[in-house]
């Protein structure tokens, strides 16, 4: 009789994939739901450069930021501003375009160099706006 031919291992095995998960409790946060969906896109490009024991050494300037992005510096700018704002991000060094060196970022949510996570997201809260009629 003879042999029954081995099933392929599908593609998506081959690739050794990785995934980047958010949080429930980041994810329905007030903080989070504030972001504009650039500051969210950028979040994630800052988790997947997050390889293990590198948060707080994300090294990602605003030019490669906006490249990543598909929009310009500034508004890769805006975005890097939304996230340090409302606490998801601290900058742990502060480039220097003189020796072409990035700033380097901590996630705040995530563990840095073996220390908990110190979730500064939390503390955010929403701005009340004012009331009033529109002239």
């Amino acid at each position: 009789m003879p042999r029954k031919k081995k099933k392929e291992v599908s593609h998506y095995y081959k690739r050794g994939v990785c995934s980047t998960p958010i949080y429930h409790d980041v994810w329905d946060s007030p903080a989070f739901r504030v972001l504009s969906l650039k500051a969210r896109c950028l979040l994630l490009e800052l988790q997947k450069l997050e390889f293990p024991n590198r948060n707080g050494r994300i090294g990602l300037s605003e030019t490669n930021a906006a490249k990543l992005l598909g929009c310009s510096a500034n508004t890769a700018s805006v975005a890097f501003e939304e996230l340090l704002e409302v606490g998801f991000i601290q900058r742990s060094f502060d480039g220097d375009y003189s020796i072409g060196r990035a700033s380097e970022w901590a996630i705040t949510y995530l563990p840095v160099n073996g220390r908990e996570a110190t979730h500064d997201w939390k503390n955010y809260a929403p701005k009340k706006q004012k009331v009033g009629h529109k002239n």
